[in-house]
């Protein structure tokens, strides 16, 4: 969100922001409505930036365990437990 503070300013940082959540609750509301990477996490793609969630399916809930750029270190956020 500082990158987009900075970039655009506070408009541009909420819409990344708008858009992390929108993922986020449709993640919550269909958890395997998107993309599985390995045997543990899914891969949310979103729309407007060049980011992802990476999130893990838990029995009550889903836990989001990064928000990353489609291109920097590629396997940032899968070697978490």
């Amino acid at each position: 969100m500082e990158y987009y503070e900075q970039m655009g300013g506070l408009k541009l940082a909420g819409e990344f922001y708008d858009e992390v959540m929108l993922y986020a609750k449709a993640a919550v509301s269909t958890p395997e409505r998107f993309h599985p990477i390995g045997a543990r996490f899914r891969r949310a793609n979103l729309k407007h930036f060049p980011y992802h969630l990476l999130y893990e399916i838990r029995p009550e809930h889903i836990f989001v365990t990064v928000v990353k750029h489609n291109r920097r270190r590629p396997l940032f956020g899968t070697r978490r437990k």
